[in-house]
């Protein structure tokens, strides 16, 4: 996933320097020189930026699953989950119970 979305942005970036080139009527080994330079830049920036978005996804989804996996396990065990419910809700309260 990381190697095919930072060629497709370093693609876009060579296509838009050609273009851009193109446009303010550089000459040819200039315009070549720039878009190389600007797909390179954009090849590491986006290697980075989807290589942290990797892994923010991943713990995002760790962690989704997790709360998924304890809610299911506290609704396998009717008993447990009911007393820690009722003992958590008078903790905060301050109340004590005699």
């Amino acid at each position: 996933m990381i190697g095919t979305v930072s060629a497709q942005i370093a693609l876009l970036g060579f296509a838009v320097g050609i273009v851009g080139g193109l446009y303010a009527g550089n000459p040819a080994a200039t315009i070549l020189g720039r878009a190389l330079t600007v797909m390179l830049v954009a090849l590491f920036v986006s290697q980075a930026i989807a290589y942290a978005s990797k892994l923010v996804l991943r713990d995002h989804f760790m962690r989704r699953k997790l709360d998924l996996d304890v809610g299911h396990l506290r609704a396998s065990r009717p008993g447990e989950g009911q007393d820690e419910a009722s003992a958590s809700a008078d903790a905060p309260g301050g109340s004590v119970r005699s």
